[in-house]
């Protein structure tokens, strides 16, 4: 079965935002009156999405939605004037994109106001997504299956004709929950000892093997 939609998460594959995201949560927690954490620290909760982040960081709002919510609102803050710093996508991105013939996708756990100040920063609307989703988007958020989903709805494709590529568990579980291939990046957020783990099968080591991993994946699929 062919491929006919490539939708990926955006933190730690499409678009490095470590650094910033890093730079924002010292400062946030800085303001509480709270030590810096180490970039690794850091880096482990992006994946999980701003939420994930903040309660990751900030233990007594896991059991309080009053506090997260407000801790998100703060955060978001302070994120605002570091976003569009540092961020930079990561090699053979532009490239991929520029010679994909079929549908791409973002289906990410970041809020959407993001991704859309991102990707207009830094010129990755030279051809239309058949869906941009962030973590806000819908009800749901990955690893819940309705983003994926819904992009598949919008791409006009099967799950089969999809390839879901991540760096994070919450990748590997959305496209376990909708029965899609996925394809892993080592470059990213997550170590990729632990998304084998989770059941990722396939990984690329830089975005230039992205055409020769999706024809792997074509010729040894069902048809």
């Amino acid at each position: 079965m062919a491929i006919r939609l490539v939708a990926f998460d955006f933190d730690g594959t499409l678009v490095h935002t470590a650094p910033d995201i890093i730079t924002a949560t010292n400062e946030f927690l800085q303001l509480h009156g709270r030590d810096p954490l180490s970039d690794e620290e850091v880096i482990t909760h992006i994946g999980m999405g701003l939420i994930g982040l903040i309660r990751g960081v900030v233990p007594e709002a896991e059991h309080h939605p009053q506090i997260a919510a407000s801790i998100e609102q703060q955060f978001s803050k302070v994120y605002d004037g570091h976003v569009l710093k540092q961020a930079q996508p990561f090699e053979g991105v532009r490239e991929f994109l520029q010679n994909w013939p079929h549908e791409v996708a973002i289906v990410s756990n970041k809020p959407e106001k993001y991704i859309h100040l991102l990707l207009d920063h830094l010129n990755l609307r030279t051809r239309p997504w058949a869906a941009i989703i962030g973590g806000d988007t819908f009800e749901e958020k990955k690893p819940h299956p309705m983003p994926l989903i819904e992009a598949m709805s919008a791409a006009g494709v099967k799950p089969e004709e999809t390839l879901m590529v991540g760096d994070g568990p919450p990748d590997v579980g959305v496209a376990l929950a909708c029965n899609t291939p996925f394809l892993a990046v080592s470059f990213g957020y997550s170590p990729l000892r632990e998304l084998k783990d989770l059941g990722a099968e396939h990984w690329i080591e830089h975005f230039e093997e992205l055409p020769r991993a999706i024809q792997r994946l074509e010729k040894f699929s069902p048809p």
